[in-house]
């Protein structure tokens, strides 16, 4: 599990580097590049028990959707998608989210995605 914990830590550092002093890029990068390895962490009672640091929330909320944006391509673009807007547009993207007919349209695509079939959304339900 040590290994596993160190390897975490590289990937979300090399993402800092990479990326230095661009947030969103480096959020991005590590979504793209360590959330593989955080969900087996999450699958590895070891190892897991080695970052119990984390919020409550992140185990309940966070790790479905990291699961989701891993496995479902059109929630990582659309992810991207809204973050990359808010960063550009800043007060224009968030006006644009408040938009009801932007709200329908994120509800309609909502319905195309499909629930990650792991085991890891069973153990978290």
């Amino acid at each position: 599990e040590r290994k596993a914990l160190a390897a975490n830590v590289a990937c979300l550092r090399s993402c800092e580097v990479a990326h230095a002093g661009d947030f969103v890029s480096q959020g991005f990068c590590v979504l793209d590049k360590c959330s593989k390895d955080l969900l087996r962490c999450k699958g590895d009672k070891m190892c897991w028990s080695a970052v119990q640091c984390l919020p409550q929330t992140a185990q309940e909320c966070a790790m479905p959707t990291l699961d989701a944006y891993v496995h479902q391509p059109l929630f990582q673009d659309t992810v991207k998608c809204l973050g990359h807007g808010f960063q550009s547009c800043g007060r224009r993207a968030v006006g644009m989210v408040q938009d009801t007919n932007i709200a329908q349209a994120v509800q309609c695509a909502a319905q195309c995605t499909r629930q990650p079939q792991s085991r890891l959304v069973e153990q978290v339900i």
